[in-house]
């Protein structure tokens, strides 16, 4: 089981986007039908990296600061001991959610092209129904990793801001 991060590009997009594409990514069709028919005017790609994006989406590693002072404890440890690990781990635990680099890429091409479309899945398995879209800015995408929540749509406002319609819009 996998991540997927499924990223629209409208189909209007200024050429060479691709090219901006972080070295370490590689992009490739999706084959999530119901995004396809409800945004035929964006091209949708899965990234990643070895056919998943799991080295681009991290999921929030909670910290439980009682269960690990009494793990440091039965080992033995002291007071002070155990408070200098557990500060340590709270400084070093990494970014959750959608890696730097790729939620930048995403930003820059909605700021210059209106909109971007972003959704996290997990698993290669079909959507869930899309009944809820959330919408936020190119700055909000930058700023927060956790900005694009799992199975929900995310469309990601650019300067140029055109109105996205799906197809089953009127």
């Amino acid at each position: 089981m996998c991540y997927f991060i499924v990223v629209g590009i409208p189909k209007k997009a200024s050429k060479g986007w691709d090219n901006t594409l972080p070295s370490n990514a590689t992009m490739w069709p999706s084959h999530y039908q119901s995004l396809i028919n409800a945004f035929p005017e964006f091209t949708l790609f899965n990234v990643g990296v070895g056919g998943c994006s799991c080295d681009f989406y991290r999921q929030d590693d909670n910290i439980d600061e009682a269960a690990l002072e009494r793990k440091y404890k039965k080992m033995g440890w002291s007071t002070n001991k155990v408070r200098r690990a557990i500060l340590d781990k709270m400084q070093n635990r990494q970014e959750h959610g959608i890696d730097r680099a790729i939620r930048d890429w995403v930003a820059s091409i909605a700021d210059r092209d209106g909109n971007a479309l972003v959704m996290v899945h997990w698993d290669s398995d079909e959507l869930p129904e899309l009944s809820s879209r959330y919408e936020i800015a190119t700055s909000q995408l930058r700023m927060d990793s956790d900005s694009v929540p799992i199975d929900k749509l995310t469309i990601i406002s650019g300067a140029a801001n055109p109105t996205i319609r799906t197809s089953s819009s009127s």
